[in-house]
């Protein structure tokens, strides 16, 4: 009997260490998953913010596209108007020599 009972005590003691190795594996694995679950939700997080900085950058690539389509209209619409100063002048210039001429 004796020899029966240092057996299922040793085994006892096999299963409550492979119990408390299992629990020690659970826990690790649940660190090991916030870790990961905290990671995530940093990416995700960082994410957002590279979303917004690329919507962002298209708004300011939209803006600069803009601009120079802007500039470019401020350019012909100078460019008309030089044009039209230099038609003025031409035709001042004609009336001019008309009333000289009478």
């Amino acid at each position: 009997m004796r020899e029966k009972d240092v057996i299922q005590d040793n085994q006892i003691e096999e299963f409550l260490n492979k119990v408390s190795d299992l629990k020690n594996e659970c826990e690790s694995n649940e660190n090991t998953i916030v870790a990961i679950t905290t990671e995530r939700d940093d990416a995700m997080k960082l994410s957002d913010q590279l979303s917004e900085n690329d919507e962002d950058r298209v708004k300011e690539m939209d803006l600069i596209v803009n601009i120079k389509t802007l500039e470019t209209k401020m350019t012909d619409a100078e460019i008309t108007l030089l044009a039209n100063d230099e038609e003025l002048e031409r035709i001042r210039n004609n009336a001019i020599a008309l009333t000289q001429e009478i």
